[in-house]
């Protein structure tokens, strides 16, 4: 009993400085493309519209029976999708383009705000287009941005953040202008752009230090810094969180993962950071989720897509890239495209893609301290118990982890969890997709008497 007593002080005290956990479950896949309009759907990216309920998919498109090579694009398109998913039969082109390729978008309140190349100058210095569009993609106003000529114009980086549109393009002093995909060779800085939701330009552009790629980049303000996120390398594809205070001063570097790129997708929901990003090289690889706290902490690492990647002579496998994000309540969704890759090529037949993750945020033990919260018999236990509840049950190790998932249906059911180590435990029992109980199982050597 006495040694009881001190494991359950010991225990205590780590529920005392417990942190907020959090974790995904996959909930649906579906695929967008080709449908009965496009062959093709690169770049997707899905937004949603509160006041319709209603959620938005643009992609660059090549619509059905197109003649044209592989890889070449005509239209930027959009459809409408129910709260579920489910196509309403909603559906047209941005105005405005002859060809589509790379682009930025972002929606902000109930207008959209797309960047892509708009070609050259007579005197072959790149530009950016920025256009607004209101909620039924009608075409509001549009600027074209010219580039610095040693400026790439693909792969933009635009978020908006802290009251403004932040653009960035990659810029090599060494090219003229830099190609894509980029040579492992640049060593290039971010160009950056601001404007305001009117499209006027609120600040000098900058030449930011420290040297990293805009090249599929995010932004996002937060507690007086902002905070870009890219890779510092092409060759070995590491992906850092660059934070600059207020007027894009560098302040300090955070590698986020060892194996990342193309970061377009990215959202702050005032706890955590959700970035989506590309692992592997350029032309195959997968995608990724890291979740991270206000410090850039990982809090958890999840992977969106697992296709095998094949580099022998004509083996065939996938690449799923260019991801996106967008947050509606509890639920997360990430919009990319996957493309066929017969080594050592590329086949450049994108087609769009989105899963739905439920985000299960289970705060930290010591908020729920009360085990009669969830019926578990004993507690403290070996391991061995009885739960005298039905619904989805979950439960948690201190790192947030989820070692265990089962439906219950059954007034009482005996759970094994002797081969995890002593130590306290969050439970959690969901009905109809809601958590409606939440307590601590406490695991040690000796049973409750």
């Amino acid at each position: 009993m006495k040694k009881l007593v001190l494991l359950f002080s010991v225990l205590v005290c780590i529920a005392q400085t417990s942190s907020a956990q959090l974790s995904l479950t996959l909930l649906n896949s579906y695929t967008l493309t080709p449908n009965a309009t496009d062959t093709l759907g690169a770049f997707a990216r899905i937004y949603y519209h509160p006041s319709r309920n209603k959620f938005y998919m643009v992609y660059a498109a090549r619509p059905a029976g197109s003649i044209l090579p592989a890889g070449m694009l005509t239209n930027f398109a959009w459809r409408e999708y129910s709260s579920n998913m489910i196509f309403t039969g909603n559906k047209g082109s941005l105005p405005g383009f002859t060809s589509a390729g790379d682009f930025a978008m972002v929606m902000v309140d109930s207008n959209y705000y797309h960047l892509t190349n708009l070609g050259s100058t007579s005197s072959g210095i790149l530009k950016y287009k920025l256009t607004k569009f209101d909620d039924d993609f009608n075409s509001l106003s549009s600027i074209s941005i010219t580039l610095n000529s040693h400026d790439s114009n693909i792969d933009q980086l635009m978020n908006y953040t802290n009251g403004r549109l932040i653009i960035g393009a990659m810029h090599d002093s060494s090219a003229t202008p830099p190609v894509t995909p980029p040579s492992p060779y640049y060593n290039p800085n971010i160009h950056l752009f601001q404007y305001d939701l009117n499209l006027s330009s609120i600040a000098s552009d900058i030449i930011l230090d420290p040297k990293a790629y805009s090249w599929g980049a995010s932004c996002i303000y937060n507690a007086g810094n902002y905070y870009i996120i890219t890779t510092n390398s092409i060759a070995t594809h590491k992906l850092y969180c660059y934070k600059y205070d207020v007027n894009f001063n560098y302040l300090s570097n955070t590698q986020i993962s060892a194996d990342g790129q193309w970061a377009q997708g990215a959202v702050w929901d005032g706890q955590y950071y959700y970035v989506a990003y590309h692992t592997g090289d350029h032309k195959y690889g997968n995608v990724s989720i890291g979740v991270y706290d206000a410090n850039w902490v990982n809090i958890l690492t999840d992977t969106v897509t697992s296709y095998p990647v094949i580099t022998t002579p004509n083996g065939v496998s996938y690449n799923a890239h260019r991801p996106f994000i967008t947050r509606v309540g509890n639920k997360l969704y990430v919009s990319y495209d996957v493309s066929k890759y017969l080594y050592p090529m590329e086949q450049k037949d994108w087609q769009a893609h989105v899963k739905v993750y439920q985000i299960d945020n289970t705060t930290g033990i010591n908020e729920f301290p009360h085990n009669h919260h969830i019926g578990i018999f004993p507690n403290p236990s070996s391991g061995v118990f009885t739960i005298t509840e039905k619904g989805e049950l979950s439960i948690y190790n201190s790192k947030g982890e989820n070692i265990y998932r089962e439906i219950i249906n059954s007034e009482k059911t005996e759970i094994d969890l002797s081969k995890q180590p002593k130590g306290i435990y969050i439970v959690s029992l969901k009905q109809n997709s809601k958590t409606i109980k939440t307590g601590k199982l406490i695991i040690s050597t000796d049973e409750k008497k």
